[in-house]
């Protein structure tokens, strides 16, 4: 699949494409600008370890279906993974689209099948968002029981 997408204000406004594909049994997303006479690849990133089976855009975000029944958002332009929920369908998604806000994408698939995802971050990254904030108020004691051991008082 293919999705054409603006980058830039719009002034600078440039077309840029993203492209699904297939090399072997892994999928990639591929970023192309549109210059005045050809395109010219940006970014690359891996979808799945499967083929890619569906895509579709809106904004800038891009949603894939696998040949696994796999569904996956990317952000645009760098083609970072939004989410990805394994095993949405039984078997290859056939097709996807966004709602008009962006915050779901239905999928349908050959096992007759439709889905609708709520588009969130991933889980791995809440996980990492938690731990820093942990690890900050972590610090933050330390420094207050420094504080309070070399001045014998609360601050």
């Amino acid at each position: 699949g293919i999705y054409a997408y603006s980058q830039g204000d719009e002034l600078k406004k440039k077309t840029e494409f993203v492209v699904g594909m297939n090399k072997g049994g892994t999928s990639f997303l591929r970023t192309f600008a549109l210059g005045s006479d050809k395109l010219t690849s940006r970014r690359k990133a891996k979808a799945f370890d499967t083929r890619l089976s569906a895509l579709a855009g809106l904004g800038s975000l891009v949603a894939v279906g696998s040949s696994e029944g796999d569904i996956a958002v990317f952000s645009l332009p760098n083609l970072s993974r939004v989410m990805m929920v394994r095993s949405a369908h039984m078997i290859f998604v056939t097709d996807l689209a966004f709602s008009n806000d962006g915050k779901q994408v239905v999928s349908v698939s050959a096992d007759a099948g439709a889905r609708i995802t709520t588009v969130t971050k991933d889980s791995k990254v809440m996980y990492i968002l938690v731990s820093f904030i942990l690890a900050f108020i972590l610090l933050i004691m330390i420094i207050m029981n420094q504080k309070i051991i070399v001045t014998g008082s609360i601050p």
